[in-house]
Parts: C-alpha cells; structure tokens; sequence
C-alpha cells in the first residue's frame, strides 16, 4: 500500500499537510463514528496510524521512499542511489541540473526560464512548480496556474515584486514556505478550499496585499510569520483555525478587529505585535494561554475582555514601548480570573470585574427600558410605574397606590 495515496496527499508534501490530512481521515474512519463497516473502519485506522508513525519520523520516511522508489530512478534490474526528490531546486548540482535527470511533470527553474514576459501561463502538462522556479521575476505581472499542478515547492514565486493577483487551484493543500515573501505589489489572492496551511513567512512582506479568499473557511494552520509586515492587510482569520503560530500577523498595521475562532486554545508569542490600528479583540473561552508580546505596541486597543479560563499570560502581552519605558496605560483588563487579577497587579494594568462590568450594562439597558415603557403608560394616560389605572381626582394608581405628579418624570 503506498500511504501517500492513503492519506492523498503528494510524496513532496510537508509534515504539517501529512499531519493534516491524517487527522481529516482519522476523524472520518474512526469506529466510534464511521456509519459505514466497523471492522474495515478499524482496518483503515491501523493504516492510517502505521503511516503517521512513518511520516513524522524523519529517518523512517526517507527509508519508506527509499523503498517505494520516491525520488529514484528504477530500472528492470536495480533501483541506483537516491537523487532529489522532484520539484527541488537542484542547481547545486551540474549533473542534476540537465533536463534528463528531472520528471517531466515537475517545473525546474530552468524550464520556468522559457516562459517568459509579463504574463505566463503554466502548462497543463505540470503537476509539481520546483522551489524557486520563478523567484526573483520582477517583470512577471500575471501568472495563471492550470488544476494539474497539485504541488508549490517553498520560494516558489518569492520576490516577484510586480506579481499583483494569484489564484491557488483546486487540489493543492497548502501554501509552502516563502511562496510569496517579498511580493510587494501582490494585492489579491484566492485560496481553494483543498488549502489547510499558511506556510511560514509564505506572505511576508506581501506591503499591497490587502484581501484573502478563502473558500469554505478550509484554513487550519497559519504559521510561523506567515503574513508579517503585510501592512494593509485587513482580512478576517478562518472560523476552523486551530493553530496560528508566532509572529503571524505581526506589524498587520491596518488590522483593526479580530476574533479568534473558538478551536484556537493559545495566542503566541509576538502574533499581533505592532498592530497599532487594532481596536478590538474577542478572545473565546478555548483560549488558555496568551503568549509574551502577543498585542505588544497595539496602542489602540483600549479594551480586552479575558475569560476565566486563561491559566498564563506572557510578559508584555498588551504593553505599550513610550519614551524608553514599557507602558500598560492604554488599556483595561476585564475579568474575573484570579490569575489575570495577579497579572495585572504585578505589571501595573487597570483591571475591572468582567461581572461588575456585564451586571452594570445590564443594569442600565433595564433603566433604559423601564424609562421607555413608563413613557408609553403615561401616554396611555396609565400609571408611569406599573401600568395600572389611574383614579380620575387624585391620579392614585389603582394597583401600586403611588400617585403620578405631572411634573414627575
């Protein structure tokens, strides 16, 4: 059994794509809730946990290639030495780097240079684009990627600084390392909904960017400075998000609002760092950690609310760098976690009671409301406290016995 096909995904895929697809197939095999047959359910789950321990062991995975002849060139009578694996960039080696020794399906660098000019469409005869196969191209305006290409080597398209819109086919599931860092006219970029993964730094310095389409919200994993120093960013994080690494949105300086989705359970170190237009953030109860730094220098944001389910919060999470001093006045901490209370009395932070503060406003939208309805009794010509009739001599309420005074509102 080859267990790339079973877990469908390319033998060039990251451990993160691999881990990935196992978790969707172990989610849907599981016997406890597979409708279908119990024991093939069972069956499909002890190959399914004998491929994950293959993959996510670096030596036993170069082994399982070695065998089912990834990355080789077989003959009838023997498999020879192991080359590199298809789609790497393989300059480093002048015996590689002949068309001869690369699958045909994969686009080198060197094939990549006979596209040339502003617009290029890939041809369909591709299903692998080498790593940095068309890095550096400062004229490449356009690119139109076909559904054959099912896999993006890291550095791919990196520093193609006039590059402005892409569009992510259908069957590639994840964005790789450095695809676009450095691609800083990118304004556009439409995800299929086969992606679950944001490489690291896969848009850093992407400065035009400023929307992301995702379909059906498929984005689990944003990693490692994945949209740093995207500076007109302004995009909503996918509803199914489960792991949003450190620094991934850091210096995002026209992010004014965010919401982390309920399947986030830690805010990381350094992830909304230098947003300085943010204003508003909803942390759900999942979330158990908020990591050091995570909205350092987000002057702006003024209010937090934080559950009590919060067990940790790193040093200068919401701190403020103003004249060579760390400040923490900018900001008010609303909870009712004895730990946050800590928190905040060690570092100097306003904090309030997240229940004062919802009884308070519950407590005023009431008065709101009796002031609203005691109006509409009075217009009926009806006791203003509760409605109830009034006697025609003295306006003595019939019910509470208080009298109204014309003059009283």
């Amino acid at each position: 059994m080859n267990y790339y096909e079973l877990l469908e995904v390319m033998p060039t895929a990251s451990i993160e794509t691999i881990q990935a697809a196992y978790r969707a197939a172990a989610k849907k095999y599981h016997p406890d809730t597979y409708d279908g047959d119990k024991k093939s359910a069972e069956t499909r789950m002890k190959q399914l946990n004998e491929a994950i321990e293959i993959f996510e062991n670096e030596d036993k995975r170069k082994e399982y290639n070695r065998i089912i002849g990834i990355g080789q060139k077989k003959t009838s009578e023997q498999v020879p030495p192991k080359q590199d694996r298809p789609g790497t960039d393989t300059r480093s080696s002048s015996k590689n780097n002949t068309p001869n020794n690369t699958p045909p399906d994969v686009l080198t660098a060197e094939k990549a240079k006979e596209l040339s000019g502003e617009h290029i469409d890939i041809p369909d005869k591709y299903k692998i684009i080498a790593e940095k196969a068309f890095s550096g191209r400062e004229n490449l305006i356009s690119v139109t990627i076909p559904d054959s290409v099912k896999f993006i080597n890291p550095g791919a398209f990196e520093y193609c600084k006039n590059l402005t819109n892409i569009e992510i086919p259908e069957g590639i599931t994840s964005i790789e390392k450095n695809t676009f860092h450095g691609c800083t006219n990118l304004i556009g970029v439409n995800l299929s909904g086969s992606i679950t993964s944001i490489g690291q730094s896969a848009f850093k310095d992407c400065e035009s960017l400023k929307l992301i389409n995702i379909a059906n919200n498929s984005i689990k994993f944003i990693r490692e400075s994945a949209f740093e120093g995207c500076i007109n960013l302004n995009t909503a994080i996918p509803d199914n998000a489960v792991k949003i690494e450190k620094s991934a949105f850091m210096d995002c300086i026209s992010l004014q609002s965010i919401k982390i989705p309920g399947s986030i359970t830690s805010i990381e170190e350094s992830v909304f760092e230098n947003c300085i237009n943010l204003r508003e953030v909803i942390i759900p109860d999942s979330v158990t950690r908020i990591g050091s730094r995570a909205f350092f220098n987000c002057e702006k944001l003024s209010k937090i609310f934080i559950s009590n389910s919060i067990a940790s919060i790193g040093r200068y999470s919401f701190a403020c760098f103003k004249s060579s001093n760390f400040s923490f006045e900018h900001i008010l901490i609303l909870t009712d976690n004895l730990y946050v209370y800590e928190y905040c009395k060690k570092y100097d932070l306003k904090v309030k009671s997240l229940k004062e503060e919802i009884m308070k406003k519950e407590k005023e939208k009431e008065e709101t409301e009796k002031k609203a309805q005691s109006r509409i009794w009075q217009k009926q010509g009806l006791c203003k406290y509760d409605g109830g009739k009034l006697s025609f001599f003295m306006r003595k309420c019939k019910s509470c016995g208080r009298i109204n005074y014309l003059n009283n509102e």
